[in-house]
């Protein structure tokens, strides 16, 4: 994996690697509330205007969050196709 960030213009990922089939997105919230969906939806809409190589095949997608995440989101991540990946302070 190539690790990394993006930004462009307004736009801006914490988190870009890309490996050879594949792409992660990521993205850290340091607040003590949980995120929610809007958070997800948000990386997501952003990795749109990354420009990838044609050989990636798969999105992948990467939230840290000191606060935690609302069970809304931990619904809504596992029923993605891509991969979402949930990390918060009591598991990293």
């Amino acid at each position: 994996y190539t690790v990394s960030n993006w930004w462009e213009k307004d736009r801006f990922i914490e988190i870009l690697a890309l490996g050879e089939r594949d792409v992660l997105f990521g993205t850290v919230y340091w607040k003590d509330t949980p995120i929610t969906p809007t958070e997800l939806h948000s990386l997501i809409q952003e990795s749109h205007f990354v420009a990838v190589p044609r050989r990636i095949r798969r999105d992948n997608y990467l939230l840290f969050s000191k606060g935690g995440f609302t069970k809304e989101l931990e619904k809504e991540a596992k029923k993605k196709t891509e991969t979402v990946v949930l990390y918060s302070l009591d598991n990293i």
